[in-house]
């Protein structure tokens, strides 16, 4: 049976999502999530591609990925290949580390990019953790410096660093999936 193909988004952005094989973890130590972080880094460089926002779980990651020139499944590939390459060695296991294929939903509005990047920061609310004191997710370099990070179409649209934190509260949370 075939894929269907995926949905390209008119506005250029995705809300990405990626699983451990049957749910496993993606990250034991936290050297681990700085070099996935690093390798999308430089995906998201090379295929002229940018990162929104991200959120690294301990089974999962959400990225939302600015993607105008269409090149989204060769980043999502290049993290998957370095990434599943480095896991895997570093742990000793073998075999496929991300569950099925990656998961991308379009964005079509700026009040859904507002949306997808309050869904991203709050997921450690599920471990009973506030965003603002979960340390893998971009939450934190929306207040400082961007890193990895392209905060410049979320600063446009809710006016600037110094209203994130009223923004990132006052959407309430629901589930977008």
């Amino acid at each position: 049976m075939t894929r269907q193909a995926r949905v390209k988004s008119s506005y250029g952005y995705y809300h990405v999502m990626m699983r451990g094989c049957g749910k496993q973890y993606l990250f034991e130590k936290d050297y681990q999530r700085r070099f996935f972080l690093s390798v999308a880094g430089e995906a998201c460089t090379q295929y002229k591609a940018s990162l929104c926002a991200w959120c690294f779980m301990d089974n999962h990651v959400h990225m939302l990925l600015s993607d105008r020139e269409d090149h989204m499944w060769e980043v999502v590939h290049y993290i998957g290949t370095l990434y599943g390459q480095f896991f895997n060695r570093v742990t000793g296991r073998y075999g496929p580390v991300f569950q099925d294929r990656y998961k991308s939903k379009p964005i079509e509005s700026n009040d859904y990019f507002m949306q997808a990047i309050r869904y991203i920061h709050d997921n450690p609310i599920e471990l009973g953790c506030r965003p603002e004191f979960y340390r893998w997710s971009s939450y934190q370099a929306y207040l400082g410096e961007g890193g990895h990070l392209d905060r410049s179409i979320l600063f446009s649209l809710i006016g600037g660093q110094g209203n994130f934190v009223s923004f990132s509260k006052s959407g309430a949370r629901i589930p977008m999936y």
